[in-house]
């Protein structure tokens, strides 16, 4: 139990290959008195990893993929076959549907208390497209001790899309906002807020290279920025995903690409620039729009999306909408005429998402639900 024994929860954690987040949520949990029994399902052919309070393991094929109650059946006879489910005391599902489903299966035939987070694909691919199955996402939120949102962006569209009315204010009571937090590298060395060079507008870009991203529309806000007579430039730092960009990009003179690099690097180019854009069409949180953030850079982040709502606009930057790159230029160009205060309103606000502080928020929302049980 917190405050005494540690507290046993089941991190059901669908994507945590895909994100070093997962690692450094668990590893600040633990700090602050939390066992995490990690299970990852994965499909056939992916290599298992079983260790002690570690089980990736595959228990569904490609095919299962397409039917979601097999898949989920599969998912859940593997986890109990890992895993004592007499000593677990909370489930901490990572995704709605994927993860979520199992965690409420295991409430209902064990009684064990759940909370569930909404993520990207929830949102733009299960609710959305996926209209047979929008009865079971509602069903796992109305029996979830607390719904985790990353944003209030992805919190109104929920609610206002695709819960019935008379289950609103039940699932609105139930849901608290708890961003994904960034590297503590990030916060290392916390820089002085930044100064616009004279004459010189850099922008920078971070994450991989793909249509989803939108680089380009970041590319256009900057050609129509320097027929403004502004000198911009626009620092490109990633995967190519689609070849069609490394021509896009090669046909400008004004910008630089970099393929990934570590995060160590990333800082550098960050400090070197002093605007951070990526409009993407969909995005679950963007943790690079808080790591630009740390490092006192204003961000430009896409409107409805991910990190929309994190702060109110014109605090650390602007929201803008994913098919206008003349409302992200005219966003721009409202960072740069409060450019120093905005730059301080970065730091200022960046420990929000430092994993320690997040920690804490979901220690006290599984110390909240034992003690409702109690």
């Amino acid at each position: 139990m917190l405050g005494g024994d540690f507290v046993q929860v089941l991190q059901i954690a669908n994507g945590y290959y895909d994100s070093k987040l997962y690692e450094l949520l668990f590893s600040a949990l633990s700090a602050r008195g939390v066992e995490n029994h990690v299970f990852v399902p994965l499909k056939q052919g992916q290599p298992p990893q079983v260790e002690t309070d570690f089980f990736a393991v595959p228990c569904f094929t490609q095919l299962d993929r397409m039917l979601f109650f097999k898949k989920q059946r599969k998912m859940l006879r593997t986890m109990e076959k890992y895993i004592d489910m007499g000593q677990i005391e909370m489930v901490h599902a990572h995704t709605l549907f994927s993860g979520g489903y199992a965690a409420y299966r295991l409430n209902r035939t064990k009684g064990i208390p759940y909370i569930v987070a909404i993520r990207n694909t929830d949102l733009n691919v299960f609710f959305k497209y996926m209209v047979h199955l929008r009865h079971v996402g509602v069903e796992i939120m109305r029996h979830a001790e607390r719904i985790i949102f990353l944003a209030p962006s992805y919190q109104r569209a929920v609610l206002e899309k695709y819960v019935p009315r008379k289950y609103v204010q039940q699932i609105r009571k139930r849901s608290i906002i708890i961003p994904n937090g960034i590297s503590n590298l990030f916060f290392a060395a916390v820089p002085q807020p930044k100064h616009l060079k004279p004459g010189a507008v850099r922008l920078i870009y971070v994450g991989e290279v793909s249509t989803n991203k939108n680089l380009e529309q970041s590319i256009r806000a900057a050609e129509l920025l320097r027929r403004k007579g502004l000198d911009v430039s626009l620092t490109v730092v990633g995967d190519i995903l689609e070849e069609k960009y490394r021509g896009m990009m090669a046909s400008h003179d004004f910008i630089r690409y970099f393929p990934r690099c570590p995060q160590e690097i990333i800082i550098d180019y960050l400090r070197e620039s002093d605007i951070f854009v990526m409009p993407s069409h969909t995005e679950t949180f963007g943790l690079v729009y808080a790591e630009a953030m740390s490092q006192g850079v204003p961000v430009i982040y896409t409107r409805g999306q991910g990190f929309d709502g994190q702060f109110p606009e014109g605090t650390v930057g602007y929201a803008v909408s994913d098919r206008d790159p003349e409302e992200q230029a005219l966003a721009i160009s409202s960072i740069l005429k409060n450019y120093e205060a905005i730059s301080r309103n970065c730091l200022r606000f960046a420990c929000k998402f430092n994993w320690n502080r997040i920690a804490e928020q979901y220690t006290s929302v599984y110390k909240e639900s034992e003690e409702n049980r109690q």
